[in-house]
């Protein structure tokens, strides 16, 4: 039964129910004496909480460091068991060992070492902008640093566990990378021609401007001439003005004419 809990683990993500499931196996196999199937089961914990795809709840993790405790009693690692006791009882002090370990056990006297060695000052992480860390499920920015952590580093912008990672006491971390942003989605492509159409439209209106100013000119110079009071002498000077600007007025119209009709066809095409 626990060597396919292990197998069925290889596969990440995992849940906090699924780091339940091996925890159990491992507890049941401690209180049935059966060193083997704990180790199993133990090192499936493990490899279940490196791959969890959610935040590790704070009485799982509790949980996994009893069992990591555990282990190391079995491994003859004083140091290391009463690390994780100390990690253990400072998420749940409530938490006691599983089964029915008589007073006097050489297990019952790590524990109670764990229990009153003091703790010592947290140590400060650095997260990289955009990951927010979390320490055996609560989110923090320290750790500490003399016990086992659970500590995993979310996407600030998604919510999503970049990873998880069981750190030793002692051991150091380097915040992962946040996740790559989702590809921006493809801007809707610009229509061509549109400064050409404005800059059509500015000169259309620029001769028309220009056509009814030298019409009104010609109009003016032509009134002079017709006028019987006008010296013979200025006569010749102003049909030639008026005849100047007569013309002009009718190319500045045309190409008006024409830069309209040009920007009509531009956006009808």
């Amino acid at each position: 039964m626990i060597l396919l809990v292990a197998s069925a683990l290889a596969d990440c993500p995992t849940s906090n129910g699924d780091v339940e499931a091996t925890l159990a196996e491992a507890e049941v196999a401690f209180e049935s004496m059966q060193a083997e199937p704990f180790e199993v089961a133990a090192r499936a914990a493990t490899d279940a909480v490196s791959c969890l795809g959610e935040t590790v709840q704070p009485a799982v993790a509790a949980r996994f460091f009893r069992v990591l405790g555990l282990r190391g009693f079995l491994s003859r690692d004083r140091e290391d068991t009463v690390a994780a006791f100390r990690a253990q009882q400072r998420i749940a002090p409530e938490l006691g060992l599983p089964g029915d370990i008589v007073e006097g056990h050489p297990l019952m006297g790590l524990f109670a070492v764990a229990a009153e060695t003091p703790e010592r000052p947290e140590v400060a992480m650095l997260p990289r902008p955009g990951v927010v860390l979390w320490v055996d499920g609560v989110q923090s920015t320290t750790r500490p640093p003399d016990v086992p952590s659970v500590i995993q580093a979310v996407d600030a912008q998604s919510g999503a566990v970049i990873r998880s990672t069981v750190v030793q006491a002692g051991a150091p971390y380097v915040t992962p990378e946040p996740l790559a942003p989702p590809p921006e989605a493809p801007r809707p492509p610009r229509k061509a021609g549109r400064g050409v159409s404005l800059a059509l439209g500015t000169a259309a209106g620029v001769s028309a401007v220009g056509a009814g100013v030298l019409f009104g000119l010609g109009r003016a110079s032509l009134a002079r001439y017709d006028d019987p009071s006008t010296p013979y002498d200025q006569l010749d000077g102003l049909r030639k003005q008026t005849n100047s600007q007569h013309l002009a007025a009718e190319i500045a119209g045309v190409t008006a004419v024409g830069l309209l009709g040009a920007l009509t066809v531009k956006a009808v095409f």
